[in-house]
């Protein structure tokens, strides 16, 4: 089961232990000169720290990336005085690249530490990363009015927000109303926590008293009804990112009783995810909530909770592991859905574990919480009883029944880490399937499939061409999908040129092939590569989908004139007009708006001018085609609830302004003013005070506007 070794350390451990420490220190302490041309590449592990400077002039800008190689890191700067300037962790995990950028107000000496996510409590193996300079270049007016004047900015912010909370009662529709009021409270907290509480607590009792007056039997009733435990939701995780306790006490005195099963479960599971962040500031309450939990069942968040614990307690974090894994081996697992659910998660960490290469498994799998011969023991336990069942129970309707074969099958797909564990274990997963049916594992088809999930390309192409005719077709379509996914484009091509003799199935298969090596270009950073890829596709439509995707990203990476370069070539894959022809391109305008905004603001506005006068001629067409196309209006105020076109539009807008914000705070406001729909300024407006006063809170006004239109 679990074991935990205390022994004496010996001298040399000792000294071994020093001399480490000796190197950390010295790894944290010391900083390395960072020179155009030449990048440094470093391997670093949680607890250690790199720091690395760069002398710049008067009014220039650095911009640098870091590249990361199997860990995430965060990049913070620091000013020639030591004062903290920012802080750079964008969610690409432990791959990707983080790109940074300073603007010398003043001359000296400026600093970048680059250290592990992960809090020095969890044991994690070394990762790499590469930083390296981009470009040095004398600033810009843009830059050096970005850089500056951050408080008169800051005060022009409150104002505004200010403006947005006194006219809140302008909006007419409760649903709106709510959200803006929740999503100010936000941007209030750190400025006036009083305020911020009255208008959170406004935004759950608004969504109350505003269900109160649907009726049972209206049609809206169960929507409404969703929507009002949805803001119950957002406010209690909004309360929990200041007071995670409040938080909880604030969602157990808000709960209604109901039947619902699926329901009770999500409750349970919410109150799981505050316990996590709860762990963060009291690791013993966040104890007992699970604990309480566990025994009531087996939530899916639970080794989450486990995780965040373990950066705080690690003896709580192991107690509540091996109470978890305790009652998984006391339980009769083929009885209980959630026990076999939640086992298989444990075993599919280990199995990631195991193909990194790691000599332990961990909730995220680096956490040393579970050791092998806990994954032993259930892993046998779960085989056990899946290969114990009879082709009786696993055939009865009225039980279980097909849960041994689902989780052989999963066993199965497990092989690389089972079998060093339990030898002969995959001889007798698939000795056992036979006997049970397996799903038709016996069958053509599922062989095939079996072949194509877990087999090379080479021998899933040969068992392919040995295949029924009816197969064939369908096989090599899947084939050529998953070796798209595995980033082989060139292959999938010739694969579908080769041997799909449809040519109208050719031709939508290579256009789907551009598409995802479009979007593969654009998440690895390779940006022309991307644009060329984007250019083959056949209508300007398809183009505007695809560049919407990736057009805000353009830019970080490369030097300033280049960066302006491809987005001007972006640009120009949707046509030479300023307006767009149809929302998919009127959408992706607005995001290239958004990658020009860090470079020239002025060109940004360019392009969002013209969609503003369309947005407000669109708004007056919807008003007159209201509910024959689309219901865009209800009691003549735009429905932000509905997902409509015109309020998706809106919020792409809104997002759009947001940014430019961050640049020209001024412009920005001005042109929000430009909206004629007052419920849609006022999000505009919501999201520029946000871009200053929160600009990387867990609230981006548009966009979570523009997240929650189909809820």
């Amino acid at each position: 089961m679990m074991h935990r070794l205390i022994q004496r350390p010996s001298l040399f451990l000792v000294a071994l232990l020093f001399i480490t420490a000796s190197v950390n220190v010295q790894a944290q302490n010391s900083s390395t000169k960072l020179e155009p041309g030449t990048p440094i590449e470093q391997t670093i592990s949680v607890g250690q720290t790199y720091s690395y400077t760069i002398s710049l002039a008067d009014e220039q800008v650095l911009q640098f990336v870091v590249m990361q190689k199997g860990i995430d890191v965060t990049v913070t700067i620091f000013s020639p005085e030591g004062k903290r300037l920012s802080v750079i962790d964008t969610p690409n995990g432990a791959n990707g690249p983080e790109h940074g950028s300073i603007v010398s107000v003043s001359a000296g000496l400026y600093r970048i530490e680059v250290a592990p996510l992960e809090a020095p409590a969890r044991v994690k193996r070394p990762g790499r990363y590469e930083i390296k300079i981009v470009e040095i270049r004398p600033a810009t007016e843009q830059d050096l009015k970005a850089s500056g004047n951050n408080e008169a900015t800051r005060k022009k912010a409150l104002a505004l927000l200010t403006e947005v909370i006194d006219s809140i009662p302008e909006v007419r529709q409760e649903q709106t109303r709510v959200k803006v009021k929740l999503q100010a409270s936000q941007l209030l907290w750190t400025v006036d926590e009083k305020k911020a509480t009255r208008l959170l607590s406004e935004s759950l009792s608004d969504a109350r008293d505003y269900l109160a007056t649907i009726k049972l039997d209206d049609e809206r009733y169960d929507e409404i009804f969703q929507w009002t435990n949805q803001i119950r939701y957002e406010a209690t995780q909004a309360l929990a990112l200041h007071d995670p306790e409040a938080a909880l006490d604030l969602f157990r005195a808000t709960r209604t009783p109901s039947d619902d099963q699926r329901g009770a479960e999500a409750e349970e599971q919410f109150e799981l995810n505050l316990a996590s962040q709860l762990a963060l500031k009291n690791p013993q309450r966040a104890y007992e909530i699970a604990d309480a939990s566990l025994k009531s069942g087996y939530p899916s968040t639970l080794i989450q909770t486990i995780s965040e614990l373990s950066k705080r307690d690690s003896d709580l974090a192991t107690k509540l592991a091996q109470k978890l894994l305790s009652k998984l081996l006391s339980e009769k697992l083929l009885k209980n859905r959630q026990a076999v659910e939640i086992s298989l998660t444990l075993l599919s960490i280990d199995q990631l574990s195991s193909k990194t290469g790691g000599e332990t498994s961990a909730t995220d799998p680096d956490n040393v919480i579970w050791s092998k011969q806990d994954y032993k023991e259930l892993s046998r336990k779960l085989l056990d009883e899946a290969l114990s069942t009879s082709l009786v129970q696993e055939r009865n309707p009225m039980g279980d029944g097909g849960l041994a074969s689902s989780i052989l099958f999963r066993l199965k797909s497990m092989s690389a880490s089972l079998e060093p564990l339990i030898p002969g274990s995959t001889a007798a997963i698939d000795k056992k399937l036979k006997e049970l049916g397996g799903e038709g594992l016996g069958s053509e088809w599922n062989k095939l499939q079996n072949t194509i999930n877990n087999s090379s390309t080479e021998d899933a192409m040969a068992a392919i061409s040995e295949a029924s005719p009816q197969y064939k077709e369908n096989l090599l379509q899947q084939l050529a999908e998953r070796t798209m996914n595995s980033g082989d484009f060139a292959k999938a091509r010739q694969m579908i040129n080769e041997n799909t003799l449809n040519p109208r199935q050719r031709r939508f298969a290579l256009i789907n092939l551009e598409r995802q090596e479009a979007l593969r270009n654009a998440s690895d950073g390779k940006i022309e590569e991307a644009l060329g890829h984007l250019a083959k596709l056949p209508s300007v439509k398809e183009r505007a989908t695809i560049l919407a995707q990736f057009a805000s990203r353009i830019g970080p990476g490369y030097k300033r004139e280049t960066a302006l370069s491809l987005l001007e070539k972006a640009l120009n894959t949707l046509g030479t007009s300023a307006r767009a022809e149809n929302a998919d391109q009127l959408n992706a305008r607005a995001q290239v708006a958004i990658g020009f905004a860090r470079y020239d603001s002025k060109r940004a506005f360019e392009i969002v001018d013209p969609l503003i006068d369309q947005f407000n001629e669109l708004s007056d067409a919807a008003k007159t085609m209201n509910g024959f196309a689309e219901e865009f209006f209800v009691e003549g105020e735009l429905s932000m609830q509905n997902g409509n076109t015109l309020s998706t539009l809106s919020a792409s807008l809104s997002s759009a302004l947001e940014s430019l914000s961050a640049f020209d705070f001024d412009r920005a406001k001005l042109t929000s003013e430009r909206l004629k729909l007052p419920e849609v300024r006022i999000i505009a407006r919501l999201g520029i005070a946000q871009q200053a006063l929160l600009p990387n809170g867990p609230y981006s006004a548009s966009a979570a506007y523009l997240n929650n239109l189909n809820r």
